[in-house]
């Protein structure tokens, strides 16, 4: 078997949205890639995923270990050429992959990407388009400038 040219690595912790984001990457993802869920929760909530989903290769933490050490232990575990690091809540879109791969492969200095994200609640508007920082509030919400 080849290596996958793409490892999706999805850190969880926790509920049914889960499946929503692997529904939407399986039906808007094309070529040859690897999802990693690493399960941060143990809720069963990946179990449930997987058994759906049975190409998805499942890590559960032993206990919750945060979302910067769950996306480690995916691309450790990753064989794909490149790395996609994917929140459980998002729902990617047709050709989503296609435009950073393109991206990446034309562009070899670079290291990093990302796409641009649509609002939740317009879709038609982006989030954080031309945002800069990434600033917390004194009650802890975030908020950009720009």
């Amino acid at each position: 078997m080849t290596s996958p040219e793409v490892s999706i690595v999805v850190p969880h912790y926790r509920g049914p949205i889960l499946l929503d984001c692997l529904e939407s990457v399986y039906s808007h993802t094309q070529g040859a890639f690897e999802l990693i869920v690493v399960d941060d929760g143990g809720d069963g909530s990946a179990e449930e995923a997987k058994a759906r989903f049975p190409r998805v290769r499942l890590i559960s933490n032993p206990h919750n270990l945060g979302f910067a050490a769950s996306c480690n232990r995916g691309m450790l575990a990753a064989e794909g050429r490149y790395f996609v690091l994917l929140n459980n809540d998002v729902e990617v879109s047709p050709g989503w992959l296609d435009v950073l791969l393109t991206f990446a492969e034309s562009h070899p200095k670079v290291g990093a990407c990302q796409p641009k994200i649509r609002s939740l609640l317009d879709r038609t508007r982006f989030d954080y388009a031309g945002a800069a920082g990434g600033l917390m509030d004194l009650l802890g919400y975030p908020y950009c400038l720009g």
